[in-house]
């Protein structure tokens, strides 16, 4: 298969929030943006939905989705839609988005949200790991059933799937996690393989409250189940050789207990690096990539942010400066 190196793209309906009005899809805009990423050599996008989204608005939900895919079929364009989560929910202040008011109402972080120090936050994702949120039975098979919502919709593209990503950027606070993390991604994993041969993709952890990465037990978050890819995500562009090497290694561990794990970069753009975005620096990524012979999308293509710096075209599909660099360096190393 050709390399694929494409853009996170966000769709309004599907990463609604669930505080917003219901949003009717917009076939012609999703039929532009689509042929705009062909225009500019992005052949994959990862696709990101909020669980929140589809409450009050499931039938635009799936309308939407479906648009996007048959969009992505007449461009040549692959995807991969992705069970996201940005600070968990809505529901506990308007910086988050993912679960829905309903799994989360039994927990009561203060406000103003302090998120990484919160001990309900703490506490609500430490429930998650164990099956055991408040009031929620069996919240691994609720997560699952709803990623196969997405998969059974999905039926009628499946030459353009790429793979379904479990999870995004899951959060930890302690050692102990990463063995749960990584339960309950093999949990949800098997549920899904029942009824899809598409690789399933898991992101990274992120860590919070003053807790650092243990890459050392990193290999403990892997879905133990076939055809997997992992996810990881980088934002500093000066860290890329520390990461990547990062990166391999804990694929060598994988492969070590006769599990071959494909790579896709996820979410990669050079935003916190001092004096971003560089031209330069966007070149690195791109060609770091091609180099490795790994995927990758960039976060983002659209609507995440007002700054031009941190996204890749204007609402109405104009090429930022940073979007300009990306598709000068997408020329540049690929065919």
């Amino acid at each position: 298969m050709t390399s694929l190196i494409g853009v996170d793209y966000v769709s309004k309906i599907l990463h609604r929030k669930q505080t917003k009005p219901p949003i009717t899809p917009d076939a012609a805009a999703i039929r532009a943006d689509m042929a705009f990423c062909r225009a500019n050599r992005w052949n994959v996008i990862r696709l990101p939905y909020y669980w929140e989204a589809m409450f009050d608005n499931e039938e635009n939900f799936f309308e939407e989705y479906e648009l996007i895919l048959q969009a992505c079929k007449d461009n040549g364009i692959m995807c991969v839609p992705e069970f996201h989560h940005f600070y968990a929910t809505s529901a506990w202040g308007p910086k988050g988005g993912g679960f829905p008011k309903e799994i989360v109402d039994q927990y009561h972080p203060a406000t103003p949200l302090n998120y990484g120090a919160d001990p309900e936050v703490k506490w609500f994702w430490n429930d998650l790991y164990l099956n055991d949120i408040r009031g929620v039975p069996n919240i691994w098979m609720q997560v699952s059933d709803v990623i196969e919502q997405v998969i059974h919709a999905s039926r009628s593209f499946r030459s353009v799937i790429y793979a379904f990503e479990i999870f995004n950027e899951p959060h930890l606070w302690k050692d102990e996690q990463y063995e749960l993390l990584g339960l309950m991604q093999t949990a949800i994993a098997k549920e899904l393989r029942k009824i899809t041969w598409k690789p399933i993709m898991f992101a990274r952890e992120t860590t919070h409250g003053g807790y650092q990465r243990r890459p050392g037990l990193e290999y403990q978050i892997l879905p133990r189940v076939c055809r997997t890819i992992y996810d990881p995500h980088l934002y500093h562009a000066e860290r890329i050789d520390e990461q990547v090497n990062r990166w391999k290694a804990v694929l060598a561990q994988w492969r070590v207990t006769n599990r071959k794990v494909g790579i896709f970069v996820g979410e990669f753009a050079d935003q916190e690096t001092p004096g971003h975005p560089t031209k330069a620096n966007t070149e690195l990524f791109v060609k770091r990539w091609h180099d490795e012979a790994w995927d990758a999308a960039y976060w983002a293509y659209n609507l995440v942010s007002p700054d031009p710096e941190q996204v890749l075209a204007t609402p109405d599909n104009v090429l930022t400066v940073v979007g300009k660099w990306y598709v000068d360096a997408i020329k540049k190393y690929y065919v």
